[in-house]
């Protein structure tokens, strides 16, 4: 067993119980599960399926191998000698019970089905509580802190697991406000978008927002976001396009971007802000009829789509994000990007 010191506010665990819930995902006792359950034993239904007993995707800790501790997916809470607090993944082929630790056990959410949509970020899609109830059927991966680095490191295993359909994707925020420039994020976003496009997936961005706590940040933030939506109007050629963006930050300022729509620490998301999010994921998901070809979407409304020749049938003027950058930057933002990947 490993300590780790580097833990998040999300370590502070929602909620756990042994009863059976109505996800399926149970907490066993020492090295067991109750009957008619089975263990979660891989990365990717850990990731899922902590959360489905409140557990944020942040507190998992790590991957080991140890015979001293529950085989599988199990959970440390703050009174288990020698475990740091949150979920860990044992590929110990037996392992064997340790003190209070509890592994995660799954009636019916195992084995994970394929074919459906994944959240995949940083903590905005981590701490989206109400996200899987959005789409039926979805599954939720993120882990605050992440950068779109971390997102690519992970999307072949979640492509081989999951085969999503769809995947709702936020990074970049972390990248830059740890100091990479728009360019390198811009690089590692594309890289993620054309592997789980490659894949089989549609992916739908939702943009970097104004948050109080980042307006220094905010300039490069409208780069980011201007280069993204015209990438997804570059892949547009009709019908449903590839890569579709939600243009949240023109969201939020329509909203009057008040205090209101963030948490206290001025940085993430209120349950007020959650829900304009997902009403605007929703109507992207859900499009059809004479949206279904729309790759840029700014307060639920389709403001930019293409017919099936190629050519603009719907393009709102002033879509980029925050002040537009000029058409040149945009293009030599978004060109160089490209040329480095």
């Amino acid at each position: 067993m490993r300590f780790t010191l580097a833990l998040s506010l999300a370590t502070a665990l929602l909620r756990s119980n042994d009863a059976v819930n109505s996800t399926g995902v149970v907490l066993g006792s020492g090295n067991s599960c109750p009957g008619g359950s089975v263990k979660l034993t891989t990365l990717a239904s850990c990731r899922a399926g902590l959360r489905l007993l409140g557990h944020y995707g942040d507190s998992f800790l790590g991957v080991e191998d140890d015979s001293d501790w529950p085989s599988g997916c199990y959970y440390c809470d703050n009174d288990v000698d020698g475990c740091t607090t949150g979920a860990w993944l044992n590929t110990h082929s037996t392992g064997s019970a340790n003190g209070k630790a509890q592994p995660y056990c799954s009636y019916d959410f195992t084995p994970l089905v394929q074919g459906k949509t994944v959240f995949v970020g940083d903590s905005d899609i981590d701490y989206w509580n109400a996200s899987l109830g959005l789409i039926e059927g979805s599954y939720n991966v993120g882990y605050g802190g992440y950068t779109c680095q971390n997102v690519l490191d992970e999307a072949d295993n979640f492509i081989a697991t999951f085969a999503p359909n769809t995947v709702v994707l936020v990074c970049g925020e972390n990248d830059i406000a740890t100091g990479r420039s728009v360019t390198s994020t811009l690089v590692l976003f594309n890289q993620v978008v054309d592997k789980y496009i490659a894949g089989g997936a549609r992916v739908i961005y939702i943009g970097t927002k104004p948050e109080p706590g980042t307006t220094d940040l905010h300039g490069q933030y409208g780069e980011y976001d201007a280069a993204i939506m015209a990438r997804a109007e570059a892949l547009a050629g009709g019908g449903a396009p590839p890569l579709v963006a939600v243009d949240s930050s023109a969201g939020f300022v329509a909203l009057g971007n008040g205090a209101e729509l963030y948490d206290d620490d001025d940085l993430h998301l209120s349950a007020a802000g959650y829900g304009h999010w997902g009403g605007w994921l929703t109507a992207a998901f859900g499009a059809g009829g004479g949206d279904a070809n729309c790759y840029l979407w700014r307060s639920g409304e389709c403001v930019g789509g293409k017919e099936e020749d190629g050519e603009e049938d719907l393009y709102e003027d002033g879509a980029a994000p925050r002040a537009a950058l000029p058409a040149a930057a945009l293009a030599a933002s978004l060109a160089a990007a490209l040329a480095l990947q």
